[in-house]
């Protein structure tokens, strides 16, 4: 049965949250619409049971309540790609025109950009040469009262493994940092470094031609979980502009400076700033440099840092 420490009152500032009984936890994470409320007579709240009901009526159960397991299950199996991915980047940015609190608020946008995909899904039988770009951007940031500047809203890492001459090819055309320098065989721990696996809080993963870099994820032993959920870029400028084209192409048609791509770091930020402006197609607000809208057209068209020789950090030798 279920038992609460304390009375329950509802408002939307702490909601949505988990609700646990001794069996788990007592509503299914909604990652679909059709998702219905489990076990409601354990709600012992007569006001938080009508309520539910009110709103699962009016939006669906999935918009009325969206817990997320605080441990999530993990898988091996990658996410299958998101349907309606624009609704979802658009509601992730605070961009809808929804009246009540989305699934997707406070999600965190995660880019990630593989570069020799093959050496990658042969267990680096084929070599060792490989760059892995991951570039986030947590939509909390949006909601505080000062916004960080458009520069700092995304933060963009490159590992590189391989040859020497690989990497010194590769280091000085990532121009969002300092590369790291790993061996192979520890790719896998950066990228948990960076994605984080239990938290109470969805991830939306989005790359051009997601199911390489799923494919790659799952190569290299990476574990998903099921607050995780994948879209394509490349599906959403289909779904936004007709348009069937690799990165360069994209990112001219929607106006966002660029330069160095093939560099996994660079490649997975610019990818994101892409998102952005296509959830920012035919917004009028985009003008206006104080909304929101506005914003995030000034990040994602902000100045591309010049190509320079960062100094390498190495997390391989020693």
């Amino acid at each position: 049965m279920l038992r609460f420490g304390r009375k329950l009152s509802f408002s939307w500032s702490s909601f949505p949250r988990p609700l646990k009984s001794s069996e788990g936890v007592i509503l299914h994470d909604p990652v679909v619409k059709s998702t219905v409320l489990l076990s409601i007579k354990a709600l012992s709240s007569r006001q938080l049971r009508n309520y539910c009901r009110r709103v699962a009526v009016e939006q669906s159960a999935a918009d009325a309540i969206a817990p997320v397991s605080t441990k999530a299950q993990l898988n091996n199996l990658p996410p299958t790609k998101s349907k309606g991915g624009l609704q979802i980047v658009q509601e992730a940015l605070g961009l809808s025109n929804a009246t009540y609190p989305s699934l997707w608020s406070r999600s965190l946008l995660l880019s990630i950009d593989f570069e020799h995909l093959d050496n990658i899904r042969s267990g680096f039988t084929k070599g060792g040469n490989c760059q892995v770009g991951i570039a986030t951007l947590d939509t909390s940031n949006l909601q505080k009262d000062l916004l960080p500047p458009p520069n700092n809203l995304i933060e963009t890492y490159n590992y590189v493994s391989g040859s020497n001459q690989y990497i010194k090819k590769v280091i000085p055309k990532f121009i969002f940092g300092e590369s790291l320098v790993v061996n192979s065989a520890s790719i896998l721990k950066m990228i948990e470094l960076i994605i984080p696996q239990h938290q109470n809080r969805r991830i939306i993963i989005v790359s051009h031609g997601i199911q390489n870099e799923l494919m790659a994820l799952h190569a290299l032993g990476y574990r998903f979980s099921a607050n995780m959920h994948a879209v394509c870029s490349h599906r959403l400028a289909v779904e936004t502009l007709g348009l069937q084209c690799a990165l360069g192409k994209l990112l001219r048609w929607v106006g966002c400076p660029y330069h160095s791509l093939h560099i996994g770091g660079n490649d997975a930020h610019f990818t994101l700033k892409a998102c952005l402006l296509l959830a920012l197609h035919n917004n009028h607000d985009t003008e206006d440099t104080t909304s929101l809208a506005g914003y995030l057209k000034g990040v994602a068209t902000s100045d591309v840092p010049h190509q320079s020789q960062p100094e390498v950090q190495t997390g391989r030798r020693g």
